[in-house]
């Protein structure tokens, strides 16, 4: 039986190559977004990442999303500061539901930028406002809460 961490890699890479050949038969424009970055859970509560990882982003209309946030190693007994991140990346969305964010993110410890690859579940909540929840395959696993205006 794989571990864990490497079922979630494995699914999250087979979810991002389907949502690039989605993408590539049926490309289309989305409503650009404001993207509010709330609380997360980290599914390795042992290890004592920050949860509030609260941030602000945005969503162009051809799908390029970028956006800073307080990252999961802020305000930790071995980071008793804050580390903002910044990100940047392409959403692949699958459905109105579903999509995928791969691109790059700064502020953790292994390498000054490194690849981030996020599936995100949007459920509305009226015809302008959603919320996101984005999943991360990382360190046992991490799903954020956001709530987007798209405008």
């Amino acid at each position: 039986m794989k571990p864990r961490h490497v079922f979630w890699i494995d699914l999250v890479t087979a979810l991002g190559a389907s949502a690039l050949l989605w993408a590539m038969l049926s490309p289309k424009a989305e409503a650009a977004e404001l993207i509010l970055h709330g609380p997360s859970y980290h599914f390795d509560s042992q290890a004592g990442y920050n949860n509030q990882n609260f941030g602000l982003g945005y969503a162009f209309d051809n799908n390029v999303v970028v956006g800073a946030y307080e990252n999961s190693l802020s305000r930790t007994t071995q980071n008793p500061g804050r580390r903002t991140s910044v990100y940047a990346g392409y959403l692949l969305r699958l459905t109105d539901h579903v999509g995928i964010m791969a691109g790059a993110v700064t502020g953790y410890e292994k390498m000054p930028v490194q690849p981030a690859l996020l599936l995100i579940l949007t459920a509305p909540i009226t015809r302008q406002w959603h919320v996101h929840f984005n999943v991360a395959p990382v360190k046992g696993g991490v799903i954020n809460l956001s709530l987007g205006y798209r405008l």
